[in-house]
């Protein structure tokens, strides 16, 4: 069977077309777009007319897509933006309107789930793994394996409200990244009393992919590179380092065009991501391409 899954993110809106064959999923169609639908949002509490619009262009192409390759199920699912904007309800009766898509504004728990079970789709063991999902305007992080569950959780951090309501300056002040770091504190505390000894972490979207990109010296991005790639903690410190000292437009200049879209967020996400690594007392992490997307499609 032939299923098509669209992923629209606080930042990012991802198509997958896959064949699936039993448990078994065959990506065809890898497609990402950054309409951003986030921008401004926690300022005026709805998902403006320009970033509605530069979504339906993205869906519109998308449809095309998905139907050129006549797939037989079309899955889309919405995650933060659309579950806190007050004006979510007529985007998705609009969409249903006009695309005839039936979009799930799914719950920071499903959401976390889906991208744990899309993250894992390409390992074979059953270690423990904790999954970092850096989205937008949320992260989720969830400690399990293919058997149990043990943690899963949607904090309401990332890179998108990280830009907008703490890194403010272009480039962000050494204040701003200190009281940034507090923050992440606060919000992730409670990841600090739960035992992630022998596990690997697995991180998944735009931040670690963009980064491992980079490491690798990708012209154009490669998801069969990229997956299962490894970040060490050296490397996002090498990073973190360069990108607190350039402008958004030089971080564009000097990393284009695989930065292109996430020049003004991805000092944010590399922040996230190193305090994360800390709290899991690793040095190292895998990458994945494999995320929400692919794990609606196993649900």
């Amino acid at each position: 069977m032939k299923i098509a899954s669209i992923d629209i993110g606080s930042n990012t809106v991802l198509l997958l077309i896959a064949e699936v064959k039993g448990s078994e999923i065959i990506p065809i169609v890898n497609e990402y777009r950054i309409p951003r639908i986030s921008s401004c949002l926690s300022k005026t509490g709805i998902i403006s007319e320009e970033s509605i619009t530069k979504l339906f262009k993205v869906l519109t192409e998308y449809k095309s897509i998905i139907d050129e390759h006549n797939c037989e199920k079309i899955i889309v699912n919405g995650t933060q933006a659309l579950r806190v904007a007050d004006n979510s309800k007529q985007i998705l009766d609009d969409i249903k309107s006009q695309f005839n898509f039936d979009l799930n504004i799914i719950s920071g728990e499903t959401e976390a789930l889906y991208s744990f079970k899309g993250a894992l789709s390409s390992f074979t063991d059953n270690n423990n793994y904790v999954m970092i999902d850096i989205g937008g305007a949320s992260t989720e992080i969830v400690f399990g394996n293919r058997s149990d569950i043990f943690f899963k959780k949607s904090f309401p951090i990332g890179v998108v409200v990280s830009k907008e309501k703490y890194l403010l300056t272009n480039p962000p002040t050494d204040e701003e990244i200190i009281i940034f770091n507090e923050k992440l504190n606060k919000i992730f505390n409670e990841l600090a009393a739960i035992d992630f000894q022998n596990s690997q972490i697995i991180a998944v979207a735009g931040t670690p992919t963009t980064l491992s990109a980079l490491k690798l010296g990708m012209e154009e991005y490669s998801e069969s590179k990229i997956e299962q790639s490894i970040i060490t903690d050296t490397d996002l410190d090498y990073f973190k380092n360069k990108f607190m000292k350039l402008s958004y437009l030089d971080i564009k200049y000097h990393y284009s065009p695989i930065i292109v879209g996430r020049e003004d967020v991805i000092l944010a996400g590399t922040i996230i991501l190193e305090h994360l690594m800390n709290l899991f007392k690793t040095d190292k992490l895998f990458v994945s391409g494999r995320g929400l997307r692919y794990g609606a499609i196993i649900e």
